[in-house]
């Protein structure tokens, strides 16, 4: 009778964690990146008569959510500056912002931006460049473009790009 209950015990195990592995993978295939989305620029540290810093954030988004951030900082003018995620998602996209941009205080940040900006997106699957877009400069003066942001559709090939901008 032990034997035939523990028999039976084993037998239960075994389906529940094959059933469980079987939606474990279609989760990890479904989160399989199938895009890389990357972009390259120039600071400006020099523009509006300026010197200043530049700092620039990348927020990388997939479907409304934020998937990946960084940002770079400094002082040096024309510095080449660049990024790349893999992603999957219906609508994916890069979001590039002049962080020290203050619409409250036409000093913060001024003379800074991004310059000769160009975003690409490829086709994990075959390793095809889908988009190849070179967006405006982002700066910050009298007049200010100060953040862009890219999506793509996925499913449709579409892009959108809106830029923010601000008159001081």
């Amino acid at each position: 009778m032990k034997s035939i209950l523990k028999f039976s015990l084993i037998a239960l195990s075994i389906t529940l964690a094959s059933s469980c592995d079987s939606d474990d993978n279609n989760e990890e295939q479904q989160s399989n990146p199938t895009h890389k989305i990357s972009f390259s620029g120039s600071s400006s540290t020099d523009s509006c008569d300026v010197d200043g810093t530049y700092s620039i954030g990348v927020e990388f988004v997939s479907d409304g959510n934020s998937v990946g951030t960084n940002s770079f900082n400094g002082t040096t003018n024309f510095m080449q500056l660049s990024e790349q995620m893999d992603l999957a998602g219906n609508t994916i996209g890069i979001k590039l912002t002049l962080l020290n941009f203050d619409a409250n205080n036409s000093n913060s940040g001024r003379g800074s931006g991004l310059e000769s900006i160009v975003v690409n997106i490829e086709d994990l699957s075959n390793n095809i460049s889908i988009l190849n877009e070179s967006l405006e400069n982002l700066f910050i003066c009298t007049d200010s473009v100060y953040e862009v942001v890219l999506l793509y559709n996925t499913a449709d090939n579409t892009s959108n790009i809106n830029y923010l901008q601000h008159g001081f």
